[in-house]
């Protein structure tokens, strides 16, 4: 017990103090060369996060982008950190190219994308624990401007509505709406979609 809590003392003091405890890091992102504790723009992986959070917007579901980027040969994020040799864990996936839609969920949660520095997002009940446990709100550490931003704030926002909003695949040669989500009705309050025909 003593040995984690002084465990635990060291990673909140480090915590506190804005350093980050852990070496993950979210795709679009790599650790600047002379200091882990900085992050810098992965030129070749930033633009695949822009794309997914506009494909959204533009009407598109998780599926059909996970699909096109599969498609399209484009590395997954673990396939992509192997191939530049970043140091990250081997892909457990033999396909390099497969895109799931649970790696789409987590690219669009992130935010760390805004230039988001976001610290004790979970916690461990003791060192040797392999199960975290999600910090309240009030426990989470936030730092903005602490990276160059992918992603600007309206847009993240504007995807995090439109997570919680019910999207209906649109018929082959339709054109998706950009509003759908956005749009409340004046007399129910309820969120608007775009339906054709």
């Amino acid at each position: 017990r003593d040995t984690s809590r002084k465990i635990r003392t060291i990673f909140g003091a480090r915590t506190a103090a804005g350093k980050r405890v852990s070496g993950a890091i979210p795709y679009g992102y790599l650790h600047a060369p002379h200091d882990r504790q900085q992050w810098i723009v992965d030129e070749a992986a930033a633009p695949i996060v822009k794309r997914i959070y506009r494909s959204i917007i533009e009407g598109k579901t998780m599926t059909q982008i996970a699909e096109e980027l599969t498609s399209e040969g484009v590395l997954t994020p673990a396939a992509h950190w192997a191939n530049i040799g970043a140091g990250m864990k081997k892909p457990h996936n033999p396909n390099p190219n497969l895109w799931s839609v649970s790696t789409i969920i987590q690219i669009l949660r992130k935010e760390e994308y805004m230039g988001w520095k976001v610290l004790n997002k979970s916690r461990k009940d003791n060192y040797k624990s392999k199960k975290r446990v999600l910090a309240s709100p009030e426990e989470r550490l936030v730092f903005k401007n602490a990276h160059p931003a992918i992603i600007d704030e309206e847009t993240w926002h504007i995807v995090q509505r439109l997570q919680g909003t019910k999207r209906k695949r649109q018929k082959t040669g339709g054109s998706p709406n950009p509003l759908t989500g956005i749009l409340y009705c004046a007399d129910c309050g309820e969120k608007m979609f775009h339906k054709q025909g």
